[in-house]
């Protein structure tokens, strides 16, 4: 019996350039690393989405100044690997991984562009989550954002917390924490505990430390004096 084998072959030609969709920092980011990887670049900066609205508390890193954002930004410009498409608004995509095809609509025109792998890289929003513990906003109350502005402010920094304060740090019981937002925590942690008489207790359902450095910081805290309370649930609190 003769098996007859099938000779003919579909050639497929994989596309290797790289879409990031993102306007912000983690846009500009992935861009840069992406293609000083070899990679050729398209980057899709969304109309609400700008290097000026960037939030660098949210960043985890308290020394990133615009100036740097900037510098990152001219590096974008400069790089003949990365092509910048501004206020870019996605339509659809199609296709599948090493073929894909994305419509956008930029400035009032529809641009199509095809690429292999397709990056999301959105910065994150700041949303205060308060109400869903049961509390209302109040000088006892803060969201993070908050609490990291009146720290960087030093003459509301002593006027609130001088005489010693006990501050609690309630940490992904809303909704599910990442190292991102512990990274802000410790650092805000770490602040509080080196003051005088100040104290801080966290409360937190799981410790995200999968970043360079996050758990010799959540260490250094805890040997500083705060202490960690990992709990399932978020305990009971009362507006007092």
């Amino acid at each position: 019996m003769n098996t007859k084998q099938q000779k003919d072959m579909e050639k497929i030609k994989l596309v290797t350039d790289i879409i990031v969709i993102g306007g912000g920092y983690t846009g500009l980011k992935a861009a840069s690393q992406l293609s000083e990887s070899g990679y050729k670049v398209i980057l899709a900066q969304p109309e609400d989405e700008s290097t000026e609205k960037t939030h660098f508390p949210l960043l985890g890193c308290p020394v990133e100044t615009m100036d740097t954002l900037k510098a990152l930004e001219n590096k974008i410009q400069a790089n003949n690997k990365i092509e910048i498409l501004s206020g870019a608004s996605l339509i659809n995509a199609t296709g599948m991984p090493g073929d894909f095809t994305l419509r956008f609509s930029s400035k009032g025109k529809l641009v199509k562009k095809r690429a292999g792998a397709v990056v999301i890289a959105s910065d994150l929003s700041i949303t205060p989550l308060n109400q869903i513990y049961g509390l209302k906003a109040s000088s006892n109350v803060l969201s993070l954002s908050e609490f990291e502005s009146l720290m960087a402010d030093a003459s509301q920094r002593k006027a609130t917390l001088s005489g010693g304060k006990t501050v609690a740090f309630l940490v992904g019981f809303a909704q599910e924490g990442n190292p991102l937002l512990m990274k802000r925590v410790l650092n805000s942690v770490s602040e509080l505990v080196g003051m005088n008489d100040c104290s801080a207790y966290v409360y937190v359902n799981n410790i995200k430390v999968a970043d360079d450095g996050l758990e010799r910081l959540y260490k250094q805290c805890r040997d500083s004096g705060a202490i960690y309370f990992k709990l399932q649930q978020a305990p009971s609190i009362t507006q007092e």
